[in-house]
C-alpha cells in the first residue's frame, strides 16, 4: 500500500482530466489512454514516460495491449493502433460517428491476429491486427426501444473471444455470438 512512484499524465497546458481513458499493462510497461486525446507508455517500475502520442480525439476506453500493439478507441469512434515500443501510429479504423452516447465504453479484444472493436454506434468490426483490414462487421442495434437509454446503440461490455466465437452485448440488451 506504500506509494512507489507518481507521474503526471495530464499535459501542463491542461487544467483537469475529464472522463474517459484507462490503463493496461504488458511487458513491464503501463499504457495510459486519456480524455486529453493522448496515449502514453510508462516504465512500470519507475513511472517515467517512455513515449506520448496524440489521438484524433479524447480516448473513450482503456487501451488494449497485445503482441507489441496498443489499441485505443476515441470518442469520435476511431480505433488507433500504435507500436507499443515506439508510440508510432500504425493504422486507424473509423466507425460511424454517434451524436449521443454513454460515458466510457468497451475496449477492443485481441485474439490470434484479430482485433474486435466495439463502437458506440453499435457497430462491431473484426480487423486484422497487422493492417486493419476488415474481416467482418455486425451491428448490435435493435428496433425494440424500451426507453431513451436502451435506444442508444452504445456497446459498453468488452467483447469476449473464445472457442472460435465472439460474444457481444449492446446497451439495448441485444446479445450475439458470432
Amino acid at each position: 500500500g506504500e506509494e512507489v512512484w507518481q507521474t503526471e499524465t495530464i499535459p501542463s497546458s491542461e487544467r483537469s482530466q475529464p472522463f474517459g481513458g484507462g490503463l493496461a499493462y504488458e511487458y513491464h510497461k503501463i499504457y495510459v489512454s486519456t480524455a486529453n486525446a493522448e496515449v502514453l507508455a510508462l516504465d512500470a517500475q519507475k513511472g517515467t514516460i517512455l513515449w506520448r502520442a496524440a489521438t484524433s480525439g479524447p480516448v473513450r476506453t482503456a487501451p488494449t495491449v497485445k503482441d507489441g500493439r496498443v489499441f485505443v478507441v476515441t470518442i469520435n469512434n476511431q480505433l488507433a493502433t500504435f507500436d507499443a515500443n515506439t508510440g508510432k501510429l500504425l493504422w486507424t479504423h473509423t466507425g460511424i460517428i454517434e451524436s449521443a452516447g454513454l460515458l466510457g465504453g468497451a475496449s477492443p479484444a485481441v485474439h490470434e491476429g484479430v482485433v474486435v472493436v466495439p463502437y458506440s454506434s453499435g457497430e462491431v468490426f473484426a480487423l486484422r491486427v497487422e493492417n486493419g483490414y476488415p474481416l467482418w462487421s455486425e451491428s448490435l442495434t435493435t428496433s425494440k426501444r424500451l426507453d431513451s437509454i436502451s435506444s442508444l446503440s452504445h456497446i459498453k461490455a468488452r467483447p469476449i473471444i473464445g472457442h472460435a466465437l465472439v460474444f457481444l452485448v449492446g446497451n439495448s440488451g441485444r446479445m450475439s455470438a458470432l
